[in-house]
């Protein structure tokens, strides 16, 4: 497997069009974001009393964060990157899931059951998105799928999305 840190300079190293400095540069800055947003969220859990908004919020940037810097990985085609990031990624959601038991949620929330349920209820769409991101990667790579050729694809596409192309 890519070690993470040779894998990004080999990376920014490899890059010769504008696009793909920024793509680079962008997946930092979100990978960056990823961490911030998941130490935002381990501080709020540790509040005797939480702000659903605020965690809601939260949890809504991790997504976004994490989609992001996998498809600009993809699309500079760097599939095997993409894994081991989503991979890490998963690990955190998943830790931070353990830290959101129904139970202490609806304690901290007040016994709001429904604002607890809806927490809940995130954060397990959270956990099975990110579990399923790492062997998505996977399979890209192991069909030696070009991620750009495959993004482009599933743009072009308004019926249905492409889950898996066929390989050439």
């Amino acid at each position: 497997m890519i070690n993470d840190w040779r894998a990004f300079h080999e990376l920014h190293r490899n890059t010769d069009s504008g696009t793909e400095k920024v793509l680079g540069d962008v997946e930092e800055n979100l990978r960056s974001g990823f961490n911030e947003l998941s130490d935002g969220v381990r501080v709020v859990l540790s509040f005797d009393v939480l702000d659903e908004e605020l965690l809601r919020t939260l949890l809504a940037g991790l997504a976004s964060c994490a989609a992001a810097q996998s498809q600009a990985l993809i699309r500079l085609d760097e599939v095997a990157l993409a894994q081991i990031r989503a991979q890490k990624q998963a690990q955190k959601i998943n830790a931070l899931g353990k830290m959101m038991p129904l139970d202490v949620l609806r304690t901290k929330l007040g016994e709001d059951t429904d604002a607890a349920a809806r927490l809940s209820g995130d954060m397990r769409e959270l956990r099975a998105v990110a579990a399923s991101r790492p062997s998505f990667c996977a399979t890209l790579g192991a069909l030696e799928i070009n991620g750009r050729d495959y993004l482009s694809q599933t743009d072009e596409r308004d019926d249905e999305a492409v889950l898996i192309p066929p390989s050439n």
